[in-house]
């Protein structure tokens, strides 16, 4: 777990600088607005998943227990 909000606390490993895997690369214009592009898209996606999902549910949910509902009558003596 990451410490969330926290200062950060000192490490008994030591960490070595000279490893590229944890080097920071020097971000340039176009992949700082590539970033905030996905970012903007992520956001507008949330958004419309907010509404759209409880919708097909809730739509989803009324045909289901319509056709069941229905067969349940059919099938009654």
């Amino acid at each position: 777990m990451r410490n969330e909000g926290k200062p950060p606390t000192k490490s008994t490993r030591s960490v070595k600088n000279s490893s590229a895997r944890w080097q920071q690369n020097s971000n340039s214009k176009e992949e700082i607005q590539r970033k905030s592009k996905n970012i903007l898209y992520c956001e507008r996606l949330d958004n419309a998943s907010r509404l759209i999902f409880p919708v097909v549910f809730t739509f989803y949910n009324f045909i289901y227990w319509f056709v069941y509902m229905k067969s349940a009558l059919d099938a009654a003596p």
